[in-house]
């Protein structure tokens, strides 16, 4: 029988928010404390999003993901808020959780090219490729 290991293996980058520090935020003044996931972890969110994917499995997939990151007593707290009938608590709101979380851990902002500051304008001529003679 072929035996595998789940050893990191040597020379490996190991997970791509390895150096990710646990993250406080806050949702209507109840804190929570979110941990980094793993390469696995992330990987597992992406492939829940797929184009491919039902609504359904895609609004599953952001959940499971920030289930992943929060402790035993922070993901039960979450998930009463979310059954509760009477609480603004919604997914939208999760959904921007996720990606802030996801932009601390990675040092890259998930804004789109459109909400990025516009490039400065060029004082100087522009150049026209030939060179000098």
């Amino acid at each position: 029988m072929k035996q595998f290991t789940t050893a990191m293996k040597e020379g490996s980058d190991g997970d791509m928010f390895a150096d990710g520090e646990p993250i406080e935020f806050a949702i209507d003044g109840d804190t929570f404390i979110a941990t980094p996931p793993s390469s696995t972890q992330f990987a597992l969110f992406m492939a829940s999003q797929a184009s491919t994917r039902t609504t359904a499995d895609k609004m599953a997939g952001v959940i499971d993901f920030i289930d992943w990151m929060l402790s035993d007593e922070d993901r039960l707290h979450l998930r009463a808020r979310l059954l509760d009938r009477d609480d603004a608590l919604d997914y939208d709101l999760l959904c921007e959780v996720m990606e802030g979380l996801v932009e601390e851990w990675s040092a890259r902002p998930t804004r789109s090219p459109s909400d990025s500051p516009q490039s400065p304008q060029s004082t100087g001529r522009r150049s026209t490729g030939k060179a000098p003679s």
